[in-house]
């Protein structure tokens, strides 16, 4: 999976930092009843990428 553009040390600490905390994803944000946070897909790709503790 490739990002364009390619994210920055900040970007990759908040996905990171979004995804670790109580949240809704991206395909539940219409049905998001609690008020919760909603990530972005892109915060989601990056959690896929980055989220096994490994920079790339």
């Amino acid at each position: 999976m490739k990002l364009d553009p390619p994210p920055d040390l900040v970007e990759i600490a908040e996905a990171l930092d979004a995804m670790a905390k109580p949240h809704v994803g991206s395909g539940w944000a219409n049905l998001n009843f609690d008020g919760l946070p909603c990530t972005t897909p892109r915060q989601e790709a990056i959690w896929k990428i980055y989220g096994n503790g490994e920079l790339g």
